[in-house]
C-alpha cells in the first residue's frame, strides 16, 4: 500500500495496523529500501532516540498493546517523528497503564516530511493538503486524540489519502462519535520510482 490505511482495530483495545507494500523501480530499490524498527515501553506519552530517524522515513507498521492483557478504553494514540526521535502515545484517561509501542520504518528516496492537521474533527474528517497527481502517499506518522480528554471504546481508525482531491480522510470513532484532533505526517514519493502499490490492512488483538 502506499501505507495509507489503518482500519478497524479489534475493540476495545487498539491493535495493529499498518503495512507498506511499495515495490520500487530497479535503480532505486537496492540502495534505499532499508528497513528497521524501534520499540519503546511507556505509561503515557514518551520519546525514544534512534540514529536511524535523523532524516524522515516511511512508516511500514505500527503496533501498540497494554501489558497484562487487559482491555482498555482509549483517549489518545499516536506515533510520529521528529529528527532523531520516535514520539509515541497510547493512553486512557488515567495515563498510568504500562504499554509497548513498536513501529517499523523504511527509508525511501525522499526524506521531506509533510504534515496535515485539524482540531475540529468528529467521527471522520478530511485534512486538506496540496493535490498531487504524480506522487504516491506514504504514511510517516500520526496522532489522534479525544478533544475532551475522555476515554472511548474505539471501534475504527482509518487514514485514507485522496491526493487527486487534495485531502486525507481520517476516522477515529466509537459507536456514537466524539470530537477529536488529528495530525498526519506523510512523504510523497514520485510515481516513477514505484513499480506497484498494494493496499492491505491487518488487525490483531
Amino acid at each position: 500500500m502506499s501505507n495509507a490505511r489503518f482500519l478497524r482495530p479489534t475493540p476495545p483495545i487498539l491493535a495493529a495496523l499498518c503495512c507498506i507494500g511499495l515495490a520500487l523501480a530497479a535503480p532505486t530499490a537496492g540502495a534505499l529500501m532499508k528497513s528497521f524498527s524501534v520499540t519503546a515501553n511507556g505509561t503515557s506519552a514518551g520519546t525514544t532516540r534512534s540514529l536511524e530517524l535523523t532524516s524522515a522515513v516511511a512508516m511500514s507498521g505500527v503496533k501498540f498493546y497494554f501489558q497484562g492483557g487487559n482491555d482498555h478504553k482509549i483517549e489518545r494514540v499516536g506515533n510520529w517523528q521528529t529528527p532523531g526521535i520516535m514520539n509515541y502515545v497510547f493512553e486512557d484517561q488515567d495515563a498510568g497503564d504500562k504499554y509497548v509501542a513498536r513501529a517499523g520504518f523504511r527509508r525511501l528516496s525522499t526524506n521531506v516530511i509533510h504534515e496535515a492537521s485539524r482540531n475540529d474533527c468528529r467521527g471522520s474528517c478530511a485534512l486538506p493538503i496540496h493535490a498531487e497527481t504524480d506522487k504516491v502517499f506514504v504514511l510517516a506518522g500520526f496522532e489522534l486524540s479525544n478533544r475532551r480528554g475522555e476515554d472511548r471504546n474505539i471501534r475504527q481508525i482509518a487514514i485514507l489519502p485522496e491526493l487527486h482531491k487534495g485531502r486525507i480522510n481520517v476516522t477515529f470513532a466509537d459507536n456514537s462519535g466524539f470530537d477529536f484532533l488529528a495530525r498526519v505526517q506523510y512523504l510523497l514519493l514520485p510515481k516513477s520510482e514505484v513499480r506497484t502499490v498494494e493496499t492491505y490492512t491487518t488487525t490483531e488483538k
